[in-house]
C-alpha cells in the first residue's frame, strides 16, 4: 500500500530539485527565491524578500536538523523523512502554517490577505505552472469561490498536503511543487 504523503513529498521532491542531480540543497531553494523576486520585483534589501528568504532558510535548517546528517545535501528519502518530522515538530518552526502566511505576505499587493486573480496568475508563471490540471487544483483553494485565495486557504491547503491521506491536494504550490 503506497503512503500518500510520502508520495506527495516525493512529488516535492522532484519539484524542488531544478537541476535533477537527485539530491538537494540550499541552491535549490534560492533559485525559487530568486525566482520570486525577479517576477515580483523585490530586490534583496526589501523586507517582503527578506522575510521570504529567512522561511525557506528556517524551513531548510528544520530539515537539515530532522535528517541528523552533518551534510548539506538531502536525498529523496531524506527529504521525505525531515519533510515528515519537521511538519509535525512545531518547537522552533511551524512550517506547516509558516511558509503559507510569508507566501500571503509577500505576494499579496495590497495587504487584503489575499491573493488575487492577477498576483495568483504571476505566482503560477513564475513557478512555470502551465498544465491546465494543476491550474485548477490550485484554484480550487478558492474556498469561498471569489476569485481569490485568502490566508486560510492557503494555511488550510499546507495542512492537507503535508497530513492529509490523499494525493490530490495543490498545497505543495507554496513549497515550489508544481
Amino acid at each position: 500500500m503506497t503512503d500518500p504523503i510520502a508520495v506527495k513529498l516525493g512529488q516535492l521532491f522532484e519539484a524542488v530539485d531544478t537541476n535533477h542531480k537527485g539530491s538537494i540543497d540550499w541552491a535549490n531553494y534560492q533559485r525559487l527565491l530568486d525566482r520570486i523576486a525577479v517576477g515580483f520585483q523585490l530586490d534583496d534589501r526589501d523586507r517582503r524578500f527578506q522575510t521570504l528568504h529567512a522561511a525557506y532558510q528556517m524551513y531548510w535548517c528544520e530539515l537539515l536538523r530532522h535528517t541528523g546528517s552533518t551534510s548539506s545535501l538531502l536525498l529523496k528519502e531524506e527529504f521525505v523523512t525531515a519533510n515528515r518530522m519537521a511538519s509535525m515538530d512545531t518547537s522552533r518552526f511551524n512550517l506547516v502554517e509558516g511558509i503559507p502566511n510569508v507566501v500571503i505576505d509577500v505576494l499579496d499587493a495590497n495587504d487584503a490577505n489575499v491573493l488575487g486573480q492577477e498576483e495568483t496568475v504571476r505566482l503560477l508563471k513564475l513557478l512555470e505552472v502551465t498544465s491546465p490540471e494543476i491550474v485548477d487544483q490550485f484554484m480550487a483553494l478558492d474556498a469561498a469561490g471569489d476569485g481569490g485565495i485568502t490566508r486560510q486557504d492557503c494555511i488550510r491547503s499546507a495542512r492537507e498536503f503535508f497530513y492529509a491521506p490523499s494525493i490530490e491536494t495543490p498545497g505543495g504550490i507554496f513549497f515550489g511543487m508544481a
